[in-house]
């Protein structure tokens, strides 16, 4: 599970949604029962063994301690009984111990039922009452385009988050081989064995921060947040959060996206979220990938630099070198037809290359421009 928090996520969805999202300024979270994945734990789920299946695990358990060659470590009841038999060759088979232990563990086992009980209430509660927003890192990722993205033709859109966003604490999931349970047996055998309490309903949360390896290249992050009560009807099951128009960063169209919900959508950019940078996906060619070209490249970060970065931006080296030092203002002087730049002296000397600009004059430079902001980046 990665632990560096993400400064933005990304959100696939339909062209309709992503229309409603954007209109509306909310983000839908959703119950655990209302997700798409058949492997997603929910309210309805069970624990996948009963009090039958518990004692029969613990007598098995217990007679591997018994018979084992290795002496058991704990200090719980049981433990030290287990060492005492074994000590007296208690048991000559695992027949006659199977007999003695059915009866023994029998009642260690019945006085889980309560507290397992306790468990599911509270589970269900818990489950009914979760809300879940599930985001991607990378608005590249092809899976998501297909399976989230409505097969190209939706919207990914890229959403701040952190401290002070609607997004505060997005969560990485984790990706195996075994499927989440509300507590599994061998928990419980632990639990019987070491006759230690364990407060599982600290874990719930952590049932739902797992999926498949299979699906690991969506590399999902989770927000999770609860409700104070869960209405009767279970596809009601879900709440529209709102969030800020600044928390908006970019828009992605998707490639086959039609032309009308295009418009739409950019109208809608235009009108609410005028900061958010709008690209569209466009297929490579030869490749299984998507370039993303931007469509309002009049925002400030596209602008074109004023005139005295433009100077600088492009440049030639003149054929000496000097040794200069720096100051806090910027001269232009002319020596025959060479236009350069001198830079007066404080107190420390540092040897730079001077650059001629590709122009042969520089209208608009002020005479008072500081060099901090131009002093590395061209000069050095």
């Amino acid at each position: 599970m990665s632990t560096k928090q993400p400064t933005s996520l990304v959100k696939f969805t339909d062209a309709e949604t992503a229309i409603r999202i954007l209109d509306d300024a909310k983000l839908r979270w959703s119950a655990p029962c209302l997700l798409n994945d058949p492997f997603e734990l929910n309210h309805r789920s069970s624990l996948n063994f009963d009090s039958k299946g518990l004692l029969v695990a613990c007598v098995k358990a217990t007679l591997g301690l018994i018979f084992s060659r290795d002496e058991p470590s704990g200090n719980s009841p049981l433990i030290k009984a287990i060492r005492r038999w074994r000590a007296e060759d208690r048991f000559e088979s695992e027949d006659k111990a199977t007999e003695v232990l059915k009866e023994l563990l029998a009642s260690m086992v019945e006085h889980r039922d309560p507290e397992l009980l306790e468990i599911m209430r509270d589970w269900k509660r818990y489950a009914s009452r979760l809300r879940i927003l599930s985001l991607s890192d990378s608005h590249e990722n092809l899976a998501l385009w297909d399976s989230y993205g409505d097969r190209h033709t939706g919207i990914a859109i890229r959403f701040g988050c952190g401290e002070n966003s609607s997004l505060e604490n997005p969560i990485a999931m984790s990706y195996s081989d075994t499927r989440p349970e509300i507590s599994t047996l061998d928990e419980q055998i632990d639990i019987i064995m070491a006759q230690q309490k364990t407060h599982f309903q600290d874990y719930f949360p952590d049932k739902f921060l797992n999926k498949s390896k299979l699906q690991s290249k969506e590399k999902e992050w989770r927000l999770l947040a609860t409700v104070d009560t869960a209405q009767q009807d279970e596809s009601l099951w879900f709440d529209d959060i709102g969030f800020a128009s600044t928390e908006i960063r970019a828009v992605y169209l998707g490639a086959g996206m039609e032309n009308t919900k295009k418009q739409e959508v950019v109208t809608i950019l235009q009108r609410k979220y005028p900061k958010a940078r709008q690209f569209q996906a466009v297929v490579k060619n030869s490749q299984f990938e998507l370039n993303f070209e931007r469509l309002n490249p009049q925002d400030k970060s596209m602008r074109k630099p004023n005139l005295s970065r433009r100077l600088f931006k492009q440049r030639t080296p003149l054929q000496n070198s000097s040794s200069i030092k720096f100051n806090s203002t910027l001269n232009q002087i002319s020596t025959g037809n060479i236009s350069y730049i001198k830079i007066k002296s404080r107190n420390f000397a540092t040897p730079i290359n001077f650059y001629q600009p590709k122009i042969s004059h520089s209208k608009g430079l002020s005479n008072t421009m500081p060099v901090g902001a131009y002093r590395f980046p061209f000069f050095c």
